[in-house]
């Protein structure tokens, strides 16, 4: 999992500012931050798909919702809701 989900509220919340299936999976924990889960063609976009997910972070945190990027092991980006 690449997401921490610490209240499911703000999980709730989040979502709503998602735009598109790949910010909700990134939200979900099933899509990394930093675009290593693309596969395929969607590869060869990893910079725009690392864009919308600093943008989604922002989004959230203009809307005063606790979420924050942690870095784990073997230098996992994780996020953490909540």
């Amino acid at each position: 999992m690449y997401s921490i989900i610490r209240d499911q509220n703000v999980l709730e919340m989040a979502l709503k500012l998602a735009k598109g299936n790949y910010q909700r999976n990134i939200l979900l924990g099933y899509e990394a931050i930093s675009g290593a889960t693309l596969r395929g063609r969607a590869r060869s976009y990893c910079g725009r798909y690392r864009r919308s997910a600093e943008n989604l972070i922002r989004r959230c945190l203009e809307n005063n919702l606790p979420i924050k990027e942690v870095v784990g092991e073997h230098n996992k980006r994780i996020i953490v809701i909540g």
